[in-house]
């Protein structure tokens, strides 16, 4: 009989066939084997150290010559034929060893066939002194150890990612809440007094009627820069709330087109003097009700539109929308400078703004990281490609609920 051991021993064990008679064969083998593990370690590490990746994890980590001392404990192990909870443990703790140090899965797998063809073809000697049913029985018997052994193997590697993964989650998630703190302390601190300024010069610009003219400037540099300023806060506070899913869900089953019409509105007013049109193509599709929550599609959708209006000088700016699979896919295009290749993936991030654009166009570089985020938050994405022959077109996919 096989001794007690765990459930996740008990299920490996049937996996793999491996029984007690198995056990006996591997024990039978110890004294034999002994003799030629030096043998066997050596062609295993001979191996090992041909391809330059595995050379270089070992290298960074310790010496061959450490490692022939532990693998040669490992076999001297598996040759006791003790299956039981201190043997899973020992195999489990090198499996999450071999993560630590980074060692592809593929490769930790595949050093147990190695192992099995090093140990098979140490025993070639011992096979004509055998009838080939005990030849049979002893291949079969070392091929289920090691199949179980990269079971242990694969548990202890896929336990080790796994408890990575739930450290490096729990570290950006305590992340997220201190930025989120942070924003929600600071921004009092920032936007009161930001706020009496502004009024102040307002009042003072709209009062005061013996302002010289340079003084009537300083004010509005003033003015505009504090407006700016403002405006940058807020949009850092409105990211780290929608990233920490504290910005409040609110939705409702409502008219899709009275928004559209509100932001062209909204946008016709930006586009004012330019010989720019914009063109309601959504209008083409007709009324579409639907549960959303429409305070974040109209930031989405005001941040996408004014950066359309702000960077197209002549042509023109379109809005659209249709319904595709269940999802309410919105495209934002414009006929405007376009954006090089090179910074589509990074447009998205906090602060980035092309380079060649930077100094001709207002702006903080949070807009689309905002957009980014609350598409994400409502279980969508947003994408950008290029309008022919030039320009932008933003796509926003918004999950829909059945009504």
């Amino acid at each position: 009989m096989l001794p007690t051991v765990t459930s996740k021993s008990e299920f490996r064990l049937k996996v793999v066939g491996l029984s007690a008679s198995d056990l006996d064969v591997i024990r039978s083998l110890r004294r034999s084997m002994s003799a030629q593990i030096p043998a066997i370690v050596d062609s295993f590490y001979l191996e090992m150290t041909q391809h330059s990746d595995l050379r270089e994890i070992i290298s960074q980590h310790t010496t061959t010559d450490r490692l022939k001392k532990t693998f040669t404990m490992y076999i001297e192990r598996l040759f006791k034929g003790e299956i039981d909870p201190v043997y899973d443990e020992e195999r489990i703790q090198i499996g999450k060893t071999h993560y630590r140090v980074g060692l592809p899965l593929k490769w930790y797998l595949g050093m147990f066939s190695i192992l099995e063809h090093r140990i098979l073809n140490a025993l070639e000697s011992t096979r004509v002194a055998m009838n080939p049913d005990n030849w049979v029985q002893t291949y079969t018997a070392i091929s289920r150890l090691m199949k179980y052994d990269q079971l242990l193997a694969v548990d202890a590697y896929v336990d080790a990612h796994t408890t990575e993964l739930r450290r490096q989650t729990e570290e950006a998630e305590r992340s997220r809440e201190a930025k989120s703190l942070f924003l929600a302390q600071v921004s009092h601190e920032l936007r009161t007094p930001l706020s009496s300024i502004l009024g102040y010069t307002d009042l003072i610009l709209d009062t005061a009627k013996e302002i010289s003219p340079s003084t009537r400037q300083h004010l509005s540099v003033l003015h505009r820069n504090a407006t700016n300023l403002l405006s940058l806060i807020n949009g850092l506070i409105e990211i780290g709330q929608a990233d920490s899913g504290r910005w409040k869900t609110e939705e409702t089953f409502a008219q899709i087109n009275d928004l559209f019409d509100d932001i062209a509105t909204n946008a016709e007013g930006l586009l004012a003097g330019k010989p720019v049109q914009f063109i309601r193509d959504y209008n083409k599709r007709g009324k579409f009700k639907a549960v959303l929550d429409f305070s974040k599609l109209r930031q989405i959708l005001l941040n996408l539109v004014s950066n359309a209006c702000k960077f197209t000088d002549s042509g023109y700016v379109a809005l659209d929308f249709e319904k595709v699979d269940q999802r309410l896919v919105i495209r934002v295009r414009d006929s405007g400078p376009g954006i090089p290749d090179v910074y589509r993936d990074q447009i998205f991030e906090e602060f980035f703004r092309i380079p060649s654009e930077s100094s001709k166009k207002p702006g903080s570089g949070l807009g689309l990281t905002l957009v980014k985020s609350l598409a994400s938050s409502m279980g969508g994405s947003v994408d950008v490609s290029p309008e022919s022959p030039k320009g932008t077109i933003f796509t926003v996919k918004l999950p829909l609920k059945s009504v």
